[in-house]
């Protein structure tokens, strides 16, 4: 996990000022839907979006809800906005790891 060492969210302000021990989780787009989508993409061929060369990260709901669990439990945390997600990834490396995964030969068209 990755800490950000200042972030101006209302939120983390409010957390800091109240004098608690705490931590906030920042998570990753869930992967599930595109995984969901995996057969209108198979028959169209291609992942179609506006992503253009944009990264992201992704995550499942499982990992993310694992690694919100462990936060309160890790007292070095505590105080931290902490990034919940792997190395992002362009939609071109996504449709890669999805054909390496499950077998498709799918493009990316933005």
């Amino acid at each position: 996990m990755a800490k950000i060492t200042s972030s101006g969210w209302p939120g983390c302000r409010r957390n800091r000022a109240s004098g608690l021990a705490w931590a906030v989780g920042r998570g990753a787009i869930y992967i599930e839907p595109d995984i969901d989508a995996l057969d209108d993409c198979r028959a169209a061929g291609e992942i179609a979006n506006s992503a253009g060369d944009g990264r992201s990260g992704y995550t499942t709901r499982g990992e993310l809800a694992l690694a919100y669990a462990r936060l309160p439990a890790r007292s070095e945390l505590d105080g931290e906005t902490v990034e919940l997600l792997d190395k992002p990834i362009t939609q071109s490396q996504l449709a890669e790891r999805l054909n390496d995964v499950f077998g498709t030969r799918l493009t990316c068209r933005d």
